[in-house]
């Protein structure tokens, strides 16, 4: 599977789509916090935090075949 990851880095994307919009915001961490809490609030459960490890991200990547992002991941840490 490709990834846009491998083509090009936009240190300024910095825009998720929660509720159906997309929501330009002022740091990727603010983008990433916005996705993790709709998707906490969604599930109803917040042990989801426990996994966020670039050890795990990089695994869960490798397993849904982005091993683009698996590589640009374990490359930051």
């Amino acid at each position: 599977m490709d990834s846009s990851v491998a083509g090009e880095r936009n240190p300024q994307a910095h825009t998720a789509k929660v509720d159906g919009r997309k929501i330009k915001c002022e740091t990727l961490a603010d983008a990433i916090a916005l996705k993790i809490a709709e998707h906490a609030a969604t599930a109803g459960k917040l042990d989801l935090l426990e996994e966020l490890t670039p050890e795990h991200l990089s695994k869960i990547a490798r397993k849904y075949g982005f091993d683009a992002i698996a590589d640009a991941i374990e490359a930051l840490h």
